[in-house]
């Protein structure tokens, strides 16, 4: 399966974007802080509205690559269900609960999740512990740049947002 990662130029190479290190500084929707956890998405579409929901400044979507990552389908979980509150906002717990013993029990290098952006679509949760982890699997970086009206368009949500 071919996933999509976007992330900063100040982590340009592979072993940098790849390491997971991101989940011990903070939680996700599908795991508590302190695991390792990478993040990918189904389409680079799908990893642009995920960084930019997640972003707090215009800074944090102006130096950014992109990585394709070619994971094994027969290293890819595909849950027939998930807690009930998994697309919640903000996350709930169950749904860290969810993802955090999927890497305790290391089942699988890669776990296909809902967006909750776009639930018709999927992001993917990679295992960096897990043996069969391969950073080969990852092409990049490669740069990324969003639209300026893109740009514009979530400078005026945030002005808006500071003046509410």
């Amino acid at each position: 399966m071919r996933l999509f990662r976007l992330e900063d130029t100040s982590r340009p190479t592979v072993e940098q974007a790849f390491s997971g290190l991101g989940g011990l500084h903070a939680s996700g929707r599908w795991h508590t802080e302190g695991r390792r956890i990478i993040y990918v998405s189904e389409s680079l579409a799908l990893a642009s509205l995920e960084k930019l929901v997640h972003a707090h400044s215009l800074r944090a979507l102006a130096r950014l690559n992109y990585f394709e990552v070619t994971v094994p389908d027969n290293l890819i979980e595909r849950p027939q269900d998930y807690p009930a509150s998994w697309n919640a906002d903000p996350a709930p717990p169950e749904t860290r609960a969810y993802g955090d013993q999927w890497l305790t029990e290391e089942r699988s290098a890669a776990l296909l999740i809902p967006s909750a952006i776009i639930p018709v679509e999927n992001n993917c949760l990679l295992n960096p512990a897990h043996p069969a982890f391969d950073l080969r699997w990852v092409r990049g970086p490669m740069p990324f740049n969003y639209d300026p009206r893109i740009k514009a368009a979530y400078e005026a949500a945030l002005t808006h947002k500071r003046h509410q």
